[in-house]
């Protein structure tokens, strides 16, 4: 592994060769010193560039730590340090769930035919947009949902009422649409029959 690095010897240190003799960066960066992976200086090293980051993550550590050391295989190196970092863990916890209510006996019963028991996930009063014609108007409802203790028969019920309510205001809307129309093209017309015959006239 220190074969690939091609370490040289500096101030009795070993030290990465590489070829960057003729860069512009200060001499720690062109020769990183080079530490063993599993080595109490090179954790309390990887740890102070993680603490002096603010907690950041591993790419970011080993950018920084790679500025002046050289650490073999550091990348499974800063890995194991930030595992058990005790401040990264507990930010990164999952949150708690809430634990689910038992089923209730109306799911759990077996052999019993579709629609035995009907309900809905919510119910109160829905804004319902109602609309004739889109372009023409655009009317605006209030709609109750079923109780969820109401009778099957009760639900078809409403649900009925619901859609005849739906369709007979809509209809009364479209025709209210249409008059208007009407009534607006008879006063064009009006109007344009007065533009014309004040032409005429003043001719």
């Amino acid at each position: 592994m220190l074969g690939e690095v091609d370490p040289v010897q500096w101030n009795g240190l070993l030290c990465v060769a590489g070829r960057l003799s003729c860069a512009r960066i200060s001499l720690d960066a062109k020769h990183q010193i080079i530490l063993p992976k599993n080595n109490h200086v090179s954790s309390l090293i990887i740890n102070h560039y993680h603490t002096l980051s603010s907690h950041s993550g591993r790419q970011h550590v080993l950018s920084l730590l790679r500025q002046r050391y050289w650490v073999i295989k550091a990348n499974s190196a800063v890995r194991k340090i930030l595992t058990k970092c005790y401040s990264c863990r507990k930010r990164e916890a999952p949150f708690c769930e809430q634990k689910m209510a038992d089923l209730p006996q109306d799911r759990l019963v077996p052999d019993r035919p579709p629609f035995t028991t009907v309900g809905v996930d919510c119910f109160g009063l829905f804004h319902v947009n109602g609309t004739a014609k889109q372009e023409v108007v655009t009317t605006q409802k209030k709609r109750e949902l079923t109780p969820v203790e109401a009778a099957l028969e009760e639900i078809i019920e409403k649900e009925k009422e619901f859609e005849k309510q739906c369709s007979s205001e809509d209809s009364d809307k479209k025709e209210k649409a249409e008059k208007d129309q009407k009534n607006g093209e008879e006063m064009c017309q009006e109007s344009l029959k007065t533009f014309a015959q004040t032409k005429k006239e003043s001719f």
